[in-house]
């Protein structure tokens, strides 16, 4: 699977709730960094997608851009949907 079908299946599968598969792809020691918070490894990322993610709707991609040289993969789009009290 390709980096940009990868990033797409990943935003698929949290609009989902599907944790089982969006955790298969961090290691370990992997660090999520989000506006509001960091948590830094596997265990914390999962409670966070588990128990603490509150918000409910679709991730609409705009872009994808891969870099394999650097091992990063920017994705930019908007999140049309509502936070844990119903607001947009």
């Amino acid at each position: 699977m390709s980096f940009s079908n990868t990033v797409r299946e990943y935003y698929r599968r949290i609009d989902a709730c599907d944790t089982d598969w969006v955790m298969q792809l961090f290691a370990e020691d992997a660090v999520y960094a989000r506006a509001d918070a960091i948590y830094s490894d596997k265990e914390a990322i999962s409670r966070f997608f588990c128990e603490e993610r509150q918000i409910r709707g679709v991730h609409n991609l705009e872009k994808i851009v891969a870099s394999c040289s650097e091992n990063v993969v920017l994705a930019t789009g908007r999140f049309v949907g509502v936070g844990a009290h119903g607001d947009e």
